[in-house]
């Protein structure tokens, strides 16, 4: 069966399509943990937490992360 370059390019277009909605899945989380588990950890919603304001540091470091990873999906489906 031959590969034409259609099919290259429907491939690469799929692989793209992937690429940003990884990105978008992990822009998402990182809003997600930003606007709903940070401000409850702030405000010791949770009683069960001892050190619920020591656990914000490390919600911050996952926001960052998530999003460092979704500019880099963004920036390889952009140069894919």
């Amino acid at each position: 069966m031959a590969r034409g370059p259609a099919d290259a390019a429907s491939r690469v277009h799929g692989q793209r399509a992937l690429l940003v909605a990884a990105a978008a899945l992990a822009a998402g989380v990182a809003i997600a943990v930003a606007l709903g588990v940070i401000p409850l950890m702030r405000e010791r919603w949770t009683p069960h937490v001892q050190d619920a304001e020591g656990a914000v540091p490390a919600f911050w470091v996952s926001v960052g992360t998530n999003v460092t990873f979704a500019a880099v999906l963004v920036a390889s489906a952009m140069c894919y």
